[in-house]
């Protein structure tokens, strides 16, 4: 997606919802605006967007839950006057918007004190826990607001010392928080009692949790360090170092918090990064890229890092150091190379992996970060490796179709339903796991060919306000001459 018009536009937050298949993001320029976008390749991806942003100052951000009725944004206004600012926090539903009711919030949340500092937003993985942080230079304070993702009612408030507000992180399962706070990391539980107190003596905006929050891995100079906590609290660190001149601007670890990425910028010769996958139950450095040379006066800063909850496949994000040099890589856990690699014309400033590793979203500039510029792109990449793909948005009384990939030749079927709670393996009968409700109704598609090794299926959805908010499933059936085999892909159509 690029500006709407010749205005001001840099897209700098971004986030999947409805299982992958849409787009929530935000961006700033001289129209700040929040839009959805499909992931599915229509010319006009676009949903629906809100241009109630006038008076923003910095970034907007925004945050979304499974859902795209979940879709949340955070802004701040300048008041009461130039030097502070006003947080709003806002929720939106897509689906309601679908039914006529306009795309405006259903409700807005005010943090209150006027600040002096960007503020941040975040939600857990099930969408059921929502949080915005805000800082205070003037009372060297971080304000911490729980919120209920539903009404947007504050659930508490919790005010804790800092120096500034590097990053604001929830735990996947929403029972952990974590604060950047300038020269103090704070860790708090889901009741806001504070588990953790650490003095930095460098403010860093590298932390990352485990999915359960029990595994915590922050910057420290030109280290990392790694805590654990069994259930007794966060026991003495481990310690990953980096080279002399290096610190660690971003860090990111898997689901089971074995699998710790680490972006390494040199703040000597700050056009030099580094790249790091370790393993830490055998503290192994598995992956290891490093960039060197570029242009004099750029820095190459790590600025994003996403990874898959297994830990499986790392997405690196960085400025870049104005050469041929890759701003983005999709790496393997332990395999050498790059999945995939993009040489930018600009920036990235937020990057977005998928679950299955095997697309992301790229929010950028169209210059470096050290140059002046007024526009930028959102755009979604993918591996290839997809053999199921979803060609329509889906919407009543439309056709939704669907291709399939073939290795070669072969009698195939899209089954579409319902996602299954379970999924099913027999080897026995298919090859793959089945990942419809077997309980539910199932619609055979037949396909046709459409090119080498591609075919495509359409249905009709049913018209009618009925049918907003119907979430689907779609998996292939294909014959082998060795057996019927499933697409390793399962998409989720939303019907808006």
């Amino acid at each position: 997606m690029r500006p709407p018009s010749s205005a001001t536009w840099i897209p700098r937050d971004a986030t999947f919802t409805a299982q992958g298949e849409l787009v929530w993001a935000a961006a700033s320029g001289v129209r700040p605006e929040v839009f959805l976008s499909s992931v599915a390749p229509v010319s006009d991806p676009l949903l629906l967007r809100d241009t109630d942003f006038d008076g923003a100052v910095g970034a907007v951000s925004v945050a979304a839950g499974p859902r795209p009725d979940q879709l949340y944004s955070l802004h701040q206004l300048s008041r009461p006057d130039s030097t502070l600012r006003q947080t709003l926090v806002r929720r939106y539903d897509a689906e309601s918007a679908a039914l006529g009711n306009g795309f405006l919030p259903l409700w807005t949340h005010d943090m209150g004190a006027a600040v002096n500092a960007p503020a941040f937003l975040a939600i857990d993985r099930a969408g059921t826990v929502l949080i915005a942080a805000t800082y205070d230079s003037s009372r060297s304070e971080v304000q911490l607001d729980r919120l209920d993702p539903l009404s947007g009612a504050l659930l508490g408030r919790v005010h804790l010392d800092g120096t500034a507000l590097r990053r604001l992180l929830l735990s996947a399962d929403g029972k952990r928080i974590a604060l950047a706070a300038g020269s103090t990391l704070w860790v708090l539980d889901d009741d806001d009692t504070v588990l953790l107190e650490v003095e930095l003596p460098t403010s860093t905006a590298a932390v990352a949790f485990s999915r359960d929050g029990r595994t915590l891995a922050y910057g420290m100079g030109r280290s990392v360090l790694v805590r654990e906590d069994a259930g007794t609290g966060f026991g003495a660190p481990s310690t990953i170092d980096g080279r002399i001149d290096d610190i660690a601007t971003e860090v990111r670890l898997s689901d089971d918090g074995a699998t710790l990425a680490i972006g390494w910028w040199n703040t000597f010769v700050q056009s030099e990064a580094e790249l790091e996958v370790v393993s830490l139950p055998t503290n192994t450095r598995l992956n290891s890229v490093r960039q060197t040379g570029g242009t004099p006066g750029l820095q190459n800063f790590p600025v994003t890092l996403d990874m898959t909850p297994d830990g499986r496949r790392i997405l690196f994000g960085l400025w870049g150091s104005g050469d041929s040099s890759s701003e983005i890589l999709l790496v393997e856990r332990g395999q050498p190379g790059s999945i995939l690699s993009v040489d930018l014309p600009g920036s990235p400033y937020d990057l977005v992996l998928g679950p299955a590793g095997n697309r992301f979203i790229s929010a950028s500039k169209d210059l470096h970060a050290n140059l002046f510029a007024t526009s930028g792109v959102l755009q979604l990449f993918e591996t290839g490796e997809r053999d199921l793909v979803m060609m329509d948005i889906p919407k009543p009384g439309h056709a939704l179709r669907f291709l399939v990939q073939l290795s070669e030749p072969a009698m195939t079927w899209v089954l579409v339903g319902f996602a299954g709670a379970n999924p099913l393996e027999f080897p026995r009968l298919f090859e793959g796991v089945f990942q419809l409700d077997p309980a539910r109704t199932i619609l055979p598609l037949i396909t046709v060919p459409i090119g080498a090794n591609q075919v495509q299926a359409s249905v009709q959805v049913p018209d009618g306000s009925i049918m907003i908010g119907l979430e689907l499933a779609a998996q292939a059936w294909i014959t082998t001459p060795t057996g019927p085999k499933l697409s390793g892909t399962v998409v989720r159509p939303v019907v808006l």
